[in-house]
């Protein structure tokens, strides 16, 4: 049977450290496992978490930016509905990193219930890796481009080499539809049906009610 001085013991160890593990705090206040889960949970109403990492933090002009994409593309499937997917070409490029990396759920964490998830800056890769850049249209992949070992991903290189691609891709794939019609947009996804349609525009929605900021 526990105490209330139990519950008192256990949110000072939870408060001291957040990553602290059940079993760790069973241990540390001779309780058995199920009782200090039962004390996190329905007691102190506590949940665990894993932190969301973000990719990296936007300064004010990024997030304007966010915002101001977003109220240009929102005006635009106002005016031509879900067809307007058929005509976006999208873009991401992520490092893939030759090591494995730590297991996520290292960085989980007790919270209250009703509490937001932490944030971590995504740690930075210091081992081998190589970066890939995709680019997709409504019908699949358009562009996988890899980039070269030593060679450093700069606006010159997007351009000359990616972007070349992805206007060569385009026009051989659709050879009637110029590419000055082809709105690229990096970071994002689309595709041809009315569910996916919808989510862009509440995502949409969400880029500006944040004011740019970054949410799941």
């Amino acid at each position: 049977m526990c105490e209330q001085a139990d519950y008192c013991y256990i949110k000072k160890d939870i408060d001291e450290d957040p990553h602290i593990s059940v079993r760790e705090l069973s241990d540390t206040n001779d309780l058995s496992y199920g009782t200090v889960h039962t004390i996190i949970t329905e007691h102190l109403r506590m949940k665990k978490v894993c932190v969301r990492w973000i990719p990296h933090v936007l300064t004010v002009d990024q997030k304007r930016e966010r915002v101001r994409y977003a109220t240009e593309l929102l005006n635009m499937f106002q005016l031509h509905g879900p067809k307007l997917l058929s005509e976006i070409v999208t873009g991401d490029e992520t490092w893939f990193p030759f090591s494995i990396i730590p297991l996520k759920r290292f960085n989980r964490m007790w919270v209250d219930g009703q509490g937001d998830r932490p944030v971590v800056l995504r740690p930075g890769f210091q081992n081998r890796k190589r970066m890939f850049t995709v680019f997709f249209n409504y019908s699949g992949p358009l562009v996988v481009d890899i980039l070269p070992q030593d060679i450093l991903m700069t606006a010159t290189y997007y351009v000359q080499d990616v972007l070349s691609h992805v206007k060569s891709a385009t026009n051989e794939q659709r050879p009637k539809v110029s590419t000055s019609r082809t709105l690229l947009l990096p970071d994002n996804s689309g595709r041809r049906h009315q569910g996916v349609f919808r989510k862009w525009q509440i995502r949409l929605k969400r880029y500006i009610e944040s004011h740019g900021e970054y949410f799941e």
